[in-house]
């Protein structure tokens, strides 16, 4: 709830390296990268999330 806090005041949130879970419970790193803008009077949320292999995880 922090992040979406963050999201809401900056309007653009960068995240490195956060862990998540997927839907069959295997725990996966990713970067999280979100934009916040209005179309037509809505409030639009954008989230893009890649997945960070294990291989860059150990460099």
């Amino acid at each position: 709830m922090e992040k979406f806090k963050e999201l809401n005041q900056k309007e653009f949130v960068h995240f490195k390296n956060i862990e998540i879970e997927t839907a069959d419970t295997k725990k996966i790193n990713v970067e999280f990268i979100s934009t916040m803008y209005f179309i037509d009077s809505h409030k639009v949320i954008q989230c893009f999330i890649h997945e960070i292999p294990n291989s860059k995880l150990k460099k």
